[in-house]
């Protein structure tokens, strides 16, 4: 009942992510087949108008009130019990998670998950992503079982839908590219900012170095050599690890650039798929009327049966009657059937000696057509002689014969006549015929088109399911791509304040902190003239 509720739910929905990107519109088949695939998460609003925006959980036929529970006191959700059961199954949560209702989850259960836990599971792309593909792969079997199932108006307007969602989660990866070539650009002219200055105070550092180098001993310069050389060290990792962010950097943005060339060839291939499933569904709509003409045919065959029960049943009701009559009307009625046995025996001998009759009239009859037939071919020979082996001999002997009979020639230009007739009809009608054969052929081949046609539409959909998993795919290895660039720029903050507090503790201690070493320190900044230095 449910289901038939929903096909017959007209009303279209919109969806809207983050406040910002919006999709649809969709139906409300659709819309429930969303939230089964995962794509309806916690947070998206809905709306029928795109004026009045509910939330997407509050939605009572989208039955998003389950949560996954994966046993660690970690909750995920809540979601639909198709899509909840499809991340268990993916893998991506631990293998003791269970599926539990909204109204068995206390309020506070529903926590973020501990740091701990989350550098965990960022800190392991490569599994996360692995658990993902099994996600999306079982999610995709169990939609090509529901799509299946669906009549091909459905498919055809799902087929619709995808593509303009797969045309919004283009636009939405190329505007993430466009942030994150930016966000490597502003890093990588921030880095080599960075690496100036601390070419700057290393360059400093050496010079205090060398200061130091006069008052104090060796083991005061081989530890500031020690200091300079970390610091070089680590200048070292910061410009490579600021190297290796541009390649990757690049590489990103390679590979978006031919993921979208991708996006682009498949939405060329989707446009050829529709034009393909329209003229499948003009096929289609000729199948429906062929089929209404058949059960048109199957309810004349109907009423033509029905009108026989009737009949049948009037028998019976008479035969009824009959036997309800008392004995002497039995009696009568038998004695008439009698009668009437006799006078049809009667008929039936009479038309046995009509039919020996008959017999011997068609021996005679037989006689006369083969004596018939005898002549006609004595007929046959004689006209033949007379034809000759062509129509100059017959001619010619025919003006031997009778040169001056203006009938016979008037019998040949009638026949000649007769004779281009028929010729000219023959050829009318072979040319008719091969032009019948022409169309017969040209529509078995419209028909072998038709079906490939529709063969191919079913496979461009099974390609269109296949491009959303690999955008969906693409979304995560951006989001991995993003959080390990965040990681990295934490990373060099921390190695640059590291350094920064490194550089500050060694100009500390490069300052003399003594009477004695500030006094030595401003005699050194005395110069003395040339006449008042001592002479050895």
């Amino acid at each position: 009942m449910a289901e038939l509720n929903e096909h017959d739910d007209q009303r279209q929905w919109f969806l809207r992510i983050n406040g910002e990107t919006v999709f649809g519109p969709v139906s409300t088949q659709g819309l429930v087949v969303w939230a089964e695939q995962g794509r309806i998460l916690p947070g998206h609003e809905v709306s029928q108008d795109r004026k009045k925006w509910v939330q997407a959980v509050s939605v009572e036929l989208l039955d998003m009130r389950w949560f996954v529970d994966d046993g660690d006191g970690e909750l995920r959700g809540p979601l639909n019990r198709m899509a909840a059961d499809a991340l268990i199954k993916s893998g991506k949560v631990s293998a003791s998670a269970q599926v539990v209702a909204a109204d068995d989850v206390e309020a506070e259960s529903a926590t973020v998950p501990p740091a701990g836990e989350k550098r965990t599971r960022d800190s392991m792309p490569e599994e996360v992503l692995q658990r993902r593909i099994r996600e999306l792969e079982a999610m995709v079997s169990e939609q090509r079982e529901r799509l299946s199932k669906l009549s091909d108006a459905n498919a055809l307007e799902t087929v619709q839908q995808e593509r303009e969602v797969l045309a919004a989660l283009l636009k939405e990866a190329e505007a993430q590219k466009e942030t994150v070539v930016r966000n490597a650009e502003k890093d990588a002219r921030a880095n080599e900012r960075k690496l100036d200055q601390l070419r700057q105070q290393i360059k400093r550092l050496e010079q205090q170095r060398e200061e130091a180098a006069v008052v104090e001993g060796a083991q005061r310069i081989e530890a500031l050599v020690a200091d300079l050389a970390q610091a070089s060290a680590r200048a070292e990792t910061a410009e490579a690890a600021r190297a290796a962010a541009e390649s990757r950097a690049r590489a990103s943005e390679a590979e978006w650039e031919e993921e979208r060339m991708r996006v682009k060839a498949l939405g060329q291939k989707l446009e050829q798929a529709e034009a393909r499933a329209e003229t499948a569904e003009v096929a289609l709509a000729e199948a429906e009327a062929r089929a209404r003409a058949g059960e048109a045919s199957l309810a004349e065959v109907l009423n033509d049966a029905n009108a026989r029960d009737i009949g049948y049943q009037e028998k019976i009701a008479e035969l009824e009657k009959m036997c309800a009559q008392p004995p002497e009307e039995t009696a009568r009625f038998f004695a008439d059937q009698a009668a009437v046995y006799e006078l049809i025996g009667a008929e039936v001998a009479e038309l046995a000696s009509s039919l020996e009759r008959e017999k011997a009239q068609a021996e005679q009859l037989k006689t006369w057509s083969a004596q018939r037939q005898q002549s006609l071919l004595e007929r046959r020979q004689k006209l033949l002689k007379h034809l000759g082996g062509s129509p100059g001999d017959m001619t010619r002997r025919t003006v031997r014969e009778q040169p001056s009979d203006p009938q016979a020639a008037r019998l040949r230009a009638d026949l000649e006549n007769l004779r281009v007739t028929y010729q000219r009809e023959m050829r009318l009608a072979e040319t008719k015929e091969r032009e019948l054969q022409e169309k017969v052929r040209l529509l078995e081949t419209e028909s072998s088109r038709l079906l490939s046609q529709i063969v191919a539409g079913e496979k461009r959909s099974q390609q269109i399911e296949e491009l959303e998993e690999q955008t969906r795919q693409r979304e995560h290895e951006l989001a991995v791509e993003r959080k390990n660039r965040e990681e990295e720029r934490d990373q060099f903050e921390a190695n640059q304040r590291a350094l920064l507090m490194r550089i500050e503790t060694l100009e500390r201690a490069a300052k003399p902190s003594t009477p004695e070493e500030i006094q030595s320190s401003e005699a050194r900044s005395v110069k003395l003239a040339s006449w008042m230095r001592l002479k050895g």
